[in-house]
């Protein structure tokens, strides 16, 4: 039963590492793309 525990840590990086990729991604898109910053900002968001 230890190795999820152990795994866990590892887990933990893999998603914030994707949490981190995907902010990334998405601030690249929005200033590349400023009408769609707009159009979330129309939105409410």
């Amino acid at each position: 039963m230890s190795a999820p525990i152990e795994a866990a840590p590892e887990a933990a990086q893999a998603v914030n590492r994707a949490w981190i990729a995907g902010t990334i991604a998405t601030t690249r898109q929005l200033v590349a793309d400023p009408e769609l910053l707009r159009s979330i900002e129309r939105r409410g968001f």
